[in-house]
């Protein structure tokens, strides 16, 4: 019997993102920092984040990355932010 796959979106939920830019990404380590103790996590993103990616928490400590078509198909701004 074949599988039906549902669709699902996303919550819409507000998360908090930055853009990554030659000259932010040590700010983005540092606010990564402060909100986790995983020096990993930090490393991660230096190792693959690229100028004009997203960085995205979601949740206490979730941190996510995005390319900038990906993120802003995803997401879009609250408005007053």
């Amino acid at each position: 019997m074949p599988v039906t796959p549902l669709l699902f979106y996303p919550r819409p939920d507000a998360v908090e993102a930055v853009q990554v830019t030659l000259a932010n990404i040590e700010e983005i380590a540092a606010w990564v920092s402060s909100v986790t103790d995983v020096p990993r996590t930090v490393a991660v993103l230096d190792a693959r984040a690229r100028s004009g990616d997203w960085v995205v928490r979601t949740g206490a400590v979730r941190w996510h990355l995005y390319h900038d078509d990906e993120f802003r198909a995803a997401y879009r701004p609250l408005v007053g932010s």
